[in-house]
């Protein structure tokens, strides 16, 4: 018997040993060309340079507008870029899957102690499944904060239920805290704090041995962590627009600076309340309303999570299991506020990887003879497993081929390993005095080049349409502060993985500017396959 259980665990570090690996295989995959992704050209970075240059910092840590969220989760992306350069600065989302793996074993063994889940010849294969997520996966080598996301959401549940089973204050601040950062961070969590409140209020009514002033105070701290990061955003977005969660619920506040209408998201998710609350089986028949690319790649983890953790729920009630019980209940109305919400699975990789733990837990709950009822999960999920890693190794979120698909110009990319800037010919005699953001994506263009120490003007009404209106947005009236004689500076992808100049000819035609030069740059950071454009611009009433 001991042969065997040495033989099992021996199994199951070897599994989780190899599991482990394929994040990192993917990231050596991907580093090498540049992360060119949408929103870590057009804001990520952008947000994160502007943290630590105040001076030029239009948008503040609090902004205004369609980036109406902090750049607190975007800090630790540009400081990686500052020291360890582009390509290696994108393994924050690497470190960040990590991290999210480990609380979920902490996870683990916080609601089964010392039960040995390395002696059962099911944890090796399942553990790893809970973390072969497709929408992370999507996301190792960029810019992108939504894996930080879902690690800040995975520490503040962990501290919340170790609260409840050690009775700690400390780990409530803590909990609280985490969740306050994520909540500045990404609006989208906001959905979890009905789950989390009402959870918390549940906790604290079963201790019955202190007073109801003491169970107040344990109430107050994680929400005055959260009035503590939230409220002097609230402050300046209301005393700026007149709507305290500008762009959003504008329906409500009626700012005049943007439609009156409820910011939302339309593309993703159920199209009607039915298709929301049955989102995890209605999904099932659109898994491209799921994400961007879905249609390429159907992604029914969630969708499975969903089902077993409805089976789990009713065995539990069954066998009277009560802690398992109530996660089940927790992951089922964090599952039901994120599909009506959203849908959109790039908000839900918390759930995802809390998925995964809860089906560990419910199997080390399980009598060890009807395991074997575990094999058709075991072999859906391993088989969605290799479909997410061979997905994962053709395809980013950005659409980059990795090596594996791009055998013959991906080696290339090694000698352009410490290109970290846009180089240009400095052939021109144009001093700019401002950068001009004309096209989306384009501000990391600006953060990437000798440029950034310019102030920012935008004329991009595609990208930013109403939002632009305010005052901390410098748009049509903020040119009229500006000396007439200035002269600006952009710059354009062209003929590549992000092909803006169009749009920015367009907007500058719009907006009377006239183009006095423009330069091609070769490359984005070395990488052939993105073109640029440098253009040197002047406002039509001065410079003719």
């Amino acid at each position: 018997m001991r042969f065997w259980k040495k033989l099992i665990r021996i199994f199951n570090f070897s599994v989780v040993g190899t599991g482990l690996l394929v994040p990192w295989l993917l990231f050596l995959n991907r580093f090498l060309i540049p992360d060119n992704s949408f929103d870590s050209i057009n804001y990520h970075l952008y947000l994160g340079f502007k943290f630590f240059h105040p001076k030029n910092n239009y948008l503040e840590f609090y902004p205004t507008g369609i980036h109406n969220f902090s750049s607190i989760l975007d800090i630790l992306g540009y400081v990686l870029m500052k020291i360890f350069g582009y390509r290696i600065g994108s393994i924050g989302s690497l470190l960040f899957l990590y991290l999210s793996i480990y609380l979920v074993y902490k996870l683990l063994k916080l609601f089964k102690g010392k039960y040995d889940f390395w002696g059962q010849w099911w944890f090796g294969i399942l553990f790893v499944s809970s973390f072969l997520s497709f929408e992370s996966f999507l996301q190792i080598a960029t810019y992108y904060v939504d894996i930080s996301v879902a690690c800040l959401m995975l520490a503040s549940t962990y501290f919340l239920f170790k609260f409840e089973k050690k009775q700690q204050v400390i780990d409530l601040v803590l909990s609280g805290l985490c969740l306050a950062v994520v909540s500045l961070g990404k609006m989208s969590v906001w959905y979890f704090w009905p789950v989390y409140f009402f959870y918390l209020i549940f906790v604290l009514l079963k201790r019955k041995k202190i007073s109801s002033a003491k169970k107040n105070k344990y109430f107050l701290i994680p929400v005055l962590w959260l009035v503590l990061f939230l409220l002097p955003g609230f402050i300046k977005n209301y005393t700026q627009t007149g709507n305290p969660v500008f762009p959003f619920y504008n329906g409500i506040f009626k700012s005049k600076y943007f439609s009156e209408s409820n910011f939302a998201q339309v593309v993703f998710g159920g199209q009607n309340l039915k298709e929301k609350i049955l989102w995890g089986i209605c999904s099932i028949k659109s898994p491209e309303r799921l994400g961007e690319v879905h249609d390429l790649f159907n992604d029914y983890k969630i969708n499975i999570y969903f089902i077993a953790v409805i089976f789990i729920l009713f065995w539990t009630r069954l066998k009277k299991r009560k802690n398992l019980f109530k996660v089940s209940i927790f992951y089922l109305t964090s599952f039901l506020c994120w599909s009506v919400s959203f849908g959109y699975l790039r908000y839900a990789l918390f759930l995802e990887f809390l998925g995964g733990g809860l089906i560990l837990l419910w199997l080390s709950e399980i009598d060890n003879k009807f395991t074997w009822l575990t094999f058709p999960l075991i072999a859906v999920l391993l088989l969605q497993g290799k479909r997410v890693v061979n997905m994962s190794l053709a395809y980013d979120i950005s659409f980059r081929p990795g090596y594996f698909y791009n055998r013959e110009s991906y080696p290339k990319e090694y000698k352009n390993f410490g290109k970290n800037k846009i180089e240009f010919k400095k052939t021109t005699d144009f001093k700019p005095d401002y950068y001009l953001n004309c096209s989306t994506p384009g501000m990391t263009y600006y953060v990437l080049s000798d440029f950034n120490n310019l102030p920012v003007r935008n004329i991009d009404v595609r990208a930013y349409s109403d939002l632009t209106q305010n005052k901390y947005y410098q748009d049509r009236v903020g040119f009229n502060e500006t000396k007439s004689e200035a002269i600006y500076v952009t710059i354009v992808g062209k003929d590549g993985l992000t092909d803006e100049y169009e749009n920015c000819k367009s907007n500058l035609e719009r907006y009377r500017f006239k183009i006095l030069s423009e330069q091609k740059i070769d490359n984005f950071l070395g990488f052939e396959k993105q073109k640029l454009v440098l253009i040197f611009i002047q406002m039509l009433n001065s410079a003719e």
